[in-house]
């Protein structure tokens, strides 16, 4: 099946401000019985690949916190390994350093499952299923990605063009960016495209033979890391390819996602359409939608419909269909529905200078 998976968890998580900052993202909100984004991943990825090894890819700034998810989780610790950014590249050159990692040590025939830590995948066993299908369009020399069935003509996802029939799978036509209204609603009459859910499977070898053809520039950067460089551990888990590596592979890299970098260039990519559910949590309404409100206390009059997360007691009068969250004296409300609006007040809380917020 799969040998080994890697966990892209760096994300800057200003989507779910301000309960998630960019020196703790979402995947480190709990979100299902008290367990976090990143503690339900690691256990995904623990269920896929039984005795293989978990790749933790996170930027320096959470590394404690990272660590600190991976000691609470029930995975045998030696399992896991984390790599620490120097600095946010996007993820192309995070998941081309790992698999040179595994090409130093001589692995290039792995199965490798590239999951990210922020997304929420329901139930084990269908989403296990469909790895077993990408485990084998892997082993036949192709790229995969898992597509996601749209129910709804949405603008806020990259979209998947799918064409014939191989291997349980489909073959990818083309990869669309994020489209506007008319154009997503299109897609969604033709039958024929899938939300990206931005997981991925691929041999070792595969991946970077595309990547040589696909971006000579993040090849090159990681060409020049040559050396594993000496395991150390915090707190019983093991940190690999520490800064002194790493630094000069991420300052000749460009920022730039694996869909550009390789995939989109690629001839030889494949979809398996997910038989699973899968929620990216990329806004408040869809966080509420999946998880319970968290408060300390809340005292409602005449109010229906409304999520509430905070650290203080909230009262609230005559009001449905809102959506609350405080978090360390930063207080959020806004409408259900319009949860996507968080960015543009991010952005303006970045235009004002008042980065403390963030």
């Amino acid at each position: 099946m799969i040998d080994t998976v890697f966990v892209l968890a760096g994300g800057s998580g200003t989507r779910l401000w301000p309960a998630s900052r960019r020196s703790r993202p979402k995947q480190f909100l709990p979100i299902r019985d008290g367990a976090t984004l990143l503690e339900l991943s690691l256990a995904r990825a623990a269920a896929l690949s039984e005795s293989g090894e978990i790749y933790v890819i996170t930027i320096r700034e959470q590394v404690d916190l990272t660590v600190e998810t991976c000691v609470g989780s029930a995975i045998d610790s030696d399992r896991i390994a984390l790599i620490p950014e120097p600095c946010a590249r996007n993820t192309a050159p995070a998941i081309s350093v790992a698999a040179r990692l595994l090409e130093l040590q001589g692995r290039t025939d792995e199965r490798i499952l590239v999951l990210a830590a922020d997304h929420m995948i329901e139930p084990q066993g269908a989403f296990a299923s469909d790895v077993s299908v990408a485990a084998g369009l892997a082993d036949a020399g192709y790229l995969v990605t898992f597509g996601i069935p749209p129910v709804r003509a949405d603008t806020g996802f990259g979209y998947i063009e799918a064409g014939e029939r191989v291997g349980g799978g489909m073959k990818v036509v083309s990869f669309k960016e994020k489209p506007d209204r008319p154009t997503a609603e299109r897609y969604l009459r033709t039958g024929r495209y899938f939300w990206n859910s931005g997981m991925f499977a691929f041999t070792v070898g595969t991946f970077l033979d595309e990547l040589r053809s696909g971006d000579p520039r993040v090849f090159d950067a990681i060409a020049g890391l040559d050396d594993i460089g000496v395991e150390r551990r915090l707190s019983g888990i093991r940190t690999v390819l520490g800064e002194e590596a790493l630094r000069p592979v991420y300052e000749s890299a460009p920022s730039i996602s694996v869909d550009c970098a390789v995939m989109e260039h690629s001839p030889n990519v494949a979809v398996v359409p997910a038989s699973f559910s899968w929620n990216d949590v990329g806004s408040w309404d869809e966080f509420a939608a999946i998880s319970q409100s968290r408060a300390s206390r809340v005292y409602s009059a005449d109010c229906d419909n409304n999520y509430v997360i905070s650290d203080i007691p909230v009262a609230l009068c005559g009001v449905r269909d809102l959506i609350v969250v405080e978090k360390d004296g930063v207080l959020l409300i806004c409408r259900r529905g319009r949860s996507q609006e968080v960015r543009t007040v991010v952005e303006l809380i970045e235009e004002r200078g008042d980065v403390e917020l963030l």
